[in-house]
């Protein structure tokens, strides 16, 4: 039995990678460029965010600045916003990934820009 609860866990674990990576490498819908750092940029966003989020939405650190996902039990992986250090050194550059129409999502990326 521990067996069969061990392999439906990782069964379900790797489908959750999986949907992330498969997020990771599709085009984003849009991308864009801020003066702000990855941390002041993602701290907007995140604030904006969460005021109307029934639950609480947190960014993870990356290698090169953070990522935020929100997700629906459902469709799995339904958002995905990366931010990292621009490239020039100033600033941030941003990808967004979307599944499903989020516009007041998207909105609020750009009122932080």
């Amino acid at each position: 039995m521990k067996k069969i609860l061990l392999l439906v866990s990782l069964i379900i674990l790797s489908g959750c990678y999986l949907t992330e990576k498969e997020n990771m490498a599709t085009d984003p819908v849009f991308t864009g460029k801020t003066q702000k750092t990855p941390e002041l940029f993602m701290e907007c966003v995140l604030n904006s965010w969460n005021e109307e989020s029934p639950t609480p939405i947190y960014s993870e650190p990356t290698v090169n600045g953070y990522t935020v996902q929100i997700n629906d039990m459902k469709n799995g992986i339904v958002m995905l916003l990366e931010v990292t250090h621009a490239k020039n050194g100033t600033g941030s550059d941003f990808k967004f990934h979307k599944k499903e129409y989020m516009s007041h999502y998207e909105t609020i990326i750009f009122d932080c820009k």
